[in-house]
């Protein structure tokens, strides 16, 4: 309904947005580089408003908010603490997030320009979209590099503007694909945390700030949100289904009479794609 309001004190417009475009090292300083890393031009992207009176902390400063894609443009723009909430987010170069009252952000409100598909999971009540990062097989939903072979083959590799994700993703993927069972490792909260955040960053403006603000992850979602991302329902459902055929073999078999085979001929194959356990609604985390 509304996109939140991120405010920095003490902040001109011309340090903000230098020819147009968001300073990227004055968002780094306050770790917002990846919320607004989308953004384009600012004039075209984003509301800008200069507070030359006092606002949130009692400075003046530069109020910043992101257009959702519907191009509508917040109900209030500018400082107004009667229908506000202004949450200090503390760090080296601290700066204030604004929530409107009556108007929540919505998904829609936090949606990137572009949204890779994914599974749809509830979270906080509303429903998001989490792309799959890694799967079993290596491959991802984000963007792939193909090229072609010495033996006129193809293959593909994650582009590198994307691999240090699908790297850190390796740590989601086997809590659910070890062959020999659930849970090979084990998450503290803090990691599994991140892992979420960093899933929901890829199509949404959301990092640790509007985590606090907004609660989307806890102790009820999180494995599901690490499940999508690794593509988990996908396979097993696969391994069920496999599951299912060897069982229907199986009785048939034993229903069959002697002189009579139902087993597969030399050309079948059926594998399984990991560990035969259902995908919970929790697993194990440690204590950090």
């Amino acid at each position: 309904m509304a996109a939140p309001l991120y405010f920095l004190p003490q902040i001109r417009r011309a340090q903000l947005a230098p020819d147009n475009r968001l300073s990227r090292s004055l968002l780094a300083a306050r770790r917002l580089e990846r919320t607004f890393a989308d953004v384009g031009e600012a004039t075209r992207d984003c509301i800008l408003f200069e507070l030359s009176g006092t606002g949130p902390g009692g400075h003046a400063g530069m109020i910043l908010s992101v257009l959702p894609v519907s191009g509508e443009a917040p109900l209030r723009a500018g400082y107004y603490p009667e229908f506000q909430t202004w949450t200090e987010i503390a760090g080296d170069v601290p700066y204030w997030v604004g929530l409107d009252k009556e108007h929540p952000p919505m998904p829609e409100d936090l949606a990137r320009k572009k949204i890779f598909a994914g599974y749809k999971v509830e979270l906080a009540g509303r429903t998001w979209e989490i792309p799959v990062i890694r799967d079993p097989l290596g491959s991802s939903g984000l963007p792939m590099s193909w090229r072609r072979d010495p033996d006129g083959g193809t293959s593909q590799a994650i582009r590198p503007d994307w691999a240090v994700l699908f790297e850190r993703f390796g740590r989601a993927l086997w809590l659910f694909n070890d062959p020999d069972g659930p849970y090979p490792i084990r998450l503290d909260r803090g990691e599994a945390l991140d892992l979420c955040i960093e899933a929901l960053a890829v199509n949404y403006r959301v990092g640790i700030a509007e985590q606090n603000l907004l609660g989307l992850i806890d102790s009820e979602n999180w494995f599901s949100v690490l499940a999508c991302a690794v593509d988990w329902p996908t396979y097993r459902d696969v391994y069920e289904a496999v599951e299912g055929q060897k069982k229907t073999r199986f009785l048939a078999k034993e229903a069959a009479p002697a002189s009579q085979s139902t087993e597969p001929g030399p050309e079948s194959s059926v594998t399984s794609p990991g560990s035969p356990a259902a995908c919970p609604a929790t697993a194990p985390v440690t204590e950090n």
